[in-house]
């Protein structure tokens, strides 16, 4: 399994594990071609959420979370689309996620933890007990 598998579905694991511990519910769908990864009820309806994890890009010196998603039929990725999802869950460390609203990062490709969206409200940071 390559390592950013490993890492993806180890984000899922703790998001599972995240949603316990705070009292969420939330389903993983059977199928892996759907373009979000649980249907979660964060106590105000059920929401499409997709995973992402920062990882440090060594260049920059910087954590990043790349959101686009693979295209296995070309080999490359491209952008998420409306309705694909609802809220970004992006995993900052076992016990640290970013949850964004999918309308605050429509026009990005990618999110860095300066990025002002972090800090201006729009994006929640969720800290848990493991």
């Amino acid at each position: 399994m390559h390592k950013t598998n490993i890492k993806g579905k180890s984000s899922e694991v703790l998001f599972e594990l995240m949603c316990v511990n705070m009292g969420f519910h939330c389903c993983k769908p059977i199928f892996d071609f759907m373009r979000y990864d649980y249907i979660t009820d964060f106590g105000e309806g059920f929401k499409k959420v997709q995973i992402k994890s920062f990882y440090l890009d060594e260049k920059i010196g910087e954590y990043r979370c790349d959101l686009r998603r693979n295209n296995k039929k070309r080999g490359s990725k491209v952008r998420y689309l409306d309705g694909d999802f609802d809220i970004l869950a992006a995993c900052v460390s076992p016990n640290k996620w970013l949850v964004i609203p999918w309308d605050s990062i429509k026009e990005k490709t990618e999110i860095r933890l300066s990025d002002r969206r972090v800090h201006d409200g729009t994006a929640k940071l969720i800290t848990f007990q493991i």
